[in-house]
């Protein structure tokens, strides 16, 4: 029996082997194990293998195989830095290289099939055979020359990514509807030698050894409720994501805000922290004034400074303004807070900042910073606005069916934000 990993996704199959299969497994979580029974037959109907391509018994094997959406391995592969862009560029450098070799062979007709189309057109041009049949390595001669334009052909083209999981993240984006399946059912000797189970982490963990490229993202913030709030939001809406995206241990940090955060990015800068880091700020006045003498251009390539995202709900909201002879409790009017007010309270769902009576927690405008010519605000009465959220999670992990009917919005936008902080 062959020794290697099978990938499956959609109609695209590949082989991989050696250190290849480690990589592969990145993709992955333990969760994403599947451990079963089943024909050997069907087993290689799975791979696409030929009828006429050996001797096939009838026994039973057992399988052991990793399957995920196609959604989540992308979200995985980007956050480990293996994102779309960066597996294009990959890509479009191989087929250049294969280009010029098959010009200098005398092979132009196929220099000019393979060297006029960019990725996007080829990502195309292959995300339209998604109900072909498997295409695998089993399935057809692999000296036989595909048509150029053929299924075959496109999915051959694959390969020039060099790298399994650049390779990986290439053919998802083309079949993002698709289950990905890694099948090391044969390989799993050269992995765990006589050990049952899931082996995903374990492997991630190796990985991380080698290099920071798979440690992952730490993301600083401006206070402690800021990382309890997002590390509840992760785990409620992409629990696969949790093991690649650390919020830092508040409990350890004394001082909050923005101006603390500014010195944190320093320290972390200067003592050249490999991780790839995101310190992400409020969306109001103090942050714009804190972040005032930070110059970005003098930060390593592996920290990002990002701001919470602007909000639809904060551009018409309640505020209250300082006191006035006419209005000794200070008057009540909408107003566009976004920039000014955007405290990790107001991304935390209108359910959350409703009160008992159906009123949005108003923005109380504090003092003007002069260097910026703006005034602070933050959410009144934050005490229970935090307890509602934590109230919101615990129902949330208690039944996650209900997690649909939850304003989830703004913790999702910063989470998305964060998420593709290294993707450009």
């Amino acid at each position: 029996m062959f020794r290697a990993a099978a990938v499956r996704v959609g109609p695209y199959t590949q082989m991989w082997h050696e250190n290849d299969e480690s990589r592969l497994l990145a993709a992955f979580t333990n969760g994403h194990f599947q451990e079963f029974i089943i024909r050997t037959a069907e087993f290689y109907n799975w791979l696409g293998a030929r009828p006429g391509s050996g001797e096939i018994s009838d026994d039973e094997i057992e399988v052991r195989r990793y399957e995920a959406d196609a959604r989540e391995v992308a979200e995985r592969l980007d956050l480990l830095g293996f994102d779309l862009n960066s597996s294009l560029r990959a890509w479009e450098g191989g087929i250049a290289a294969h280009a010029d070799y098959l010009a200098e062979n005398g092979r132009d007709s196929e220099s000019v099939a393979i060297g006029s189309m960019g990725g996007p057109q080829w990502l195309s041009n292959l995300s339209q055979i998604a109900d072909h049949a498997p295409v695998s390595p089993f399935s057809s001669n692999p000296y036989r020359k595909p048509l150029p334009g053929s299924p075959e052909w496109l999915i051959r083209l694959a390969q020039f990514a060099f790298d399994p999981l650049l390779e990986t993240r290439l053919v998802v984006a083309a079949f993002p509807r698709a289950k990905v399946a890694v099948d090391v059912t044969t390989a799993y000797w050269a992995w765990v030698g006589d050990d049952d189970g899931p082996h995903a982490a374990a492997k991630l963990n190796e990985l991380r050894r080698a290099g920071s490229l798979f440690s992952p993202v730490v993301v600083l913030t401006e206070g402690r409720t800021d990382a309890e709030f997002l590390t509840a939001g992760l785990s409620i809406l992409y629990p696969h994501l949790v093991d690649l995206v650390k919020f830092l241990d508040f409990e350890q940090k004394n001082d909050g805000g923005a101006g603390a955060l500014v010195r944190l990015v320093k320290s972390f800068a200067a003592a050249g922290i490999a991780n790839r880091t995101v310190a992400i700020f409020d969306n109001d006045s103090a942050a714009t004034d804190a972040l005032r003498p930070l110059d970005l251009r003098r930060l390593p390539s592996t920290i990002r400074i990002l701001r919470y995202p602007d909000l639809p709900l904060a551009s018409s909201y309640p505020t209250i303004g300082p006191p006035s002879l006419a209005n000794p409790e200070g008057g009540t009017v909408l107003a566009n807070v976004n920039g000014l007010a955007g405290s990790i309270e107001m991304y935390l769902g209108s359910d959350v900042l409703l009160d008992c009576e159906g009123v949005l927690s108003p923005v109380r405008w504090g003092s003007l910073i002069p260097a910026i010519g703006s005034y602070q605000g933050e959410i009144a009465n934050k005490a229970d606005v935090h307890r509602r959220f934590r109230e919101k999670v615990a129902a949330a992990k208690e039944n996650p069916s209900i997690i649909a009917t939850q304003d989830w919005s703004g913790v999702r936008e910063i989470l998305q934000t964060i998420m593709g902080a290294f993707t450009a």
